[in-house]
């Protein structure tokens, strides 16, 4: 299948920058999914992180289904590719690897409050998907896992204030170091360092 725009080259940059993020939600806008980026890149990270690894064809079969579509152009698999490469990368690189995608801080605080959410609900259906099974999780990664849940479901009319922008950074970093933990303790045969366990306030 042809790329949207011949003319165009989809690359990211490494990092899970704003400029990523602006770039998945601009293919997500073209292909008209009805899906969000943050829950995209939250159900990598729920699969990777509960040992799952997918061949390139899975990956992008699962992409396809998350986004409801029913095809996606070269240029798109090769942008969803390089997204699933990049956050396995990071998630092995550690406690300072790991950033999550989600909008410029730019964005009004409600926006992004709905990206974290959004996020954590595409981890947890994306660890779900792995076929994780509770039993055999530590009570500090089931404890993460009940947070998130939280996270995701939690519906906040947020003004703009400095003590909002706060709390939202500190939620996103208790995200951000949860869903790190939650790596390192499910995949234990992988040279990762173990982070320190996050405790949200």
């Amino acid at each position: 299948m042809e790329s949207l725009d011949p003319m165009t080259t989809r690359t990211l940059s490494g990092h899970n920058s704003a400029d990523d993020f602006d770039e998945l939600c601009n293919l997500f806008v073209e292909l008209e999914s009805c899906n969000a980026p943050a829950e995209l890149h939250g159900m990598i990270c729920g699969q990777l992180a509960a040992g799952k690894r997918l061949s390139a064809n899975d990956w992008i079969a699962l992409a396809v289904e998350q986004m409801q579509l029913s095809e996606l152009p070269d240029d798109a698999r090769a942008l969803l590719q390089a997204l699933y490469d990049q956050t396995l990368k990071q998630l092995l690189a550690g406690e300072y690897g790991l950033r999550l995608l989600l909008p410029d801080e730019e964005e009004e605080l409600q926006v992004r409050a709905e990206a974290l959410g959004q996020w954590c609900h595409g981890f947890l259906s994306g660890f779900g998907l792995a076929g994780q099974g509770v039993e055999s999780l530590s009570e500090a990664v089931v404890e993460i896992l009940r947070d998130l849940a939280e996270i995701a479901q939690v519906q906040l009319d947020l003004e703009e204030s400095e003590e909002n922008e706060v709390s939202l950074m500190e939620v996103s970093e208790y995200v951000r170091m949860g869903a790190l933990v939650v790596f390192a303790d499910c995949n234990p045969s992988v040279p990762v360092s173990q982070p320190p366990t996050p405790s949200l306030h």
